[in-house]
């Protein structure tokens, strides 16, 4: 059966890079991806088009079939620039506010920010409202419709919500200073938590893999209370009430005061939470704005994949 697979913009400048540098690696660095990206591409597009662009050479030089696609390519790249920029014009016209939520965590802040930064550039007559909440109270909002998205922990992951992940961070134990466990340099495993007080945010009680960790090792842990508050999360750590699992942004510089911070590790390995971005596919469908910004936040995290190093 025949590839009816077609190349898409990106091949299309990177095909251009590549002719232009006559190195795959000067193309990765013009482009600011990696080198094994480009090559993976260009494969990807010879096999779309059914034909080999370069000859077996160094520097890469283009085949005959290769030089007549890169004039095609460079005329198709110049008619959807082209295209791009008329319809920039109408993008000026989206209206309206935009809320977007995340609890109080200095990285989940940032993002979101940075998110509405950008967004503001792309459609600057749009407005916006950073909600920062409990994230209980943003689930809630999502479900209600009084928030177009949110920034949460995947284990908010419910079956009327989608999302497209963003980023992770390691699980750490916020140890009152006094506590013997503060004394140990060095990450903490997990098994040594077990038997204390614990406190934690909401997500921990809907870790899927934290709670098939516990049932493959017969354990249960101990929660004595439950929040988001990182203010109270302070008070009742330095008060004595039990040793905190959070992600690794709670610990700023109040912590630095009467709790240690340790990163928890299990076996060897560090457990994390990943931050994802939620929505209802009912607000997406009923809101233009709504529907523009996942759109450009997929192009966002997109373009982060793409340009991750590859592990070999």
């Amino acid at each position: 059966m025949q590839n009816t697979e077609l190349f898409d913009f990106v091949q299309l400048k990177r095909f251009i890079a590549v002719a232009e540098c006559k190195n795959f690696r000067k193309a990765a660095e013009r482009l600011n991806v990696t080198e094994p990206t480009i090559s993976r591409s260009m494969l990807q597009l010879q096999n779309s088009l059914h034909i080999r662009l370069f000859q077996k050479v160094k520097p890469v030089l283009l085949t005959k079939e290769g030089e007549q696609f890169l004039f095609s390519a460079r005329k198709i790249i110049q008619m959807m620039e082209d295209t791009q920029r008329e319809l920039s014009q109408q993008d000026y016209a989206l209206r309206g506010k935009l809320i977007l939520g995340c609890p109080r965590l200095i990285p989940c802040i940032t993002k979101a920010s940075d998110f509405l930064l950008r967004f503001h550039q792309r459609y600057p007559d749009v407005t916006f409202q950073l909600a920062v909440e409990n994230p209980d109270l943003l689930v809630a909002r999502l479900e209600e419709q009084t928030c177009d998205a949110a920034i949460l922990m995947q284990q908010y992951t419910m079956p009327y919500f989608s999302s497209i992940p963003l980023f992770s961070e390691k699980m750490m134990a916020l140890i009152p200073a006094g506590d013997p466990l503060a004394r140990q340099t060095g990450d903490i495993e997990f098994s040594k938590l077990l038997d204390r007080d614990l406190i934690t945010s909401p997500a921990m009680l809907l870790t899927r893999e934290m709670n098939q960790w516990m049932k493959t090792n017969h354990v249960q842990m101990k929660i004595r209370c439950v929040t988001a508050d990182a203010i109270s999360v302070i008070h009742l750590i330095r008060g004595g009430m039990g040793i905190g699992i959070f992600s690794e942004s709670m610990r700023y510089p109040d912590f630095e005061h009467g709790i240690c911070a340790r990163t928890i590790i299990d076996q060897g390995k560090y457990l994390t939470f990943s931050f994802r971005l939620f929505w209802t596919q009912k607000t997406a469908l009923e809101s233009e704005l709504t529907a523009r910004f996942l759109q450009f936040v997929r192009e966002e995290a997109a373009c982060r994949s793409d340009q991750a190093p590859q592990n070999s």
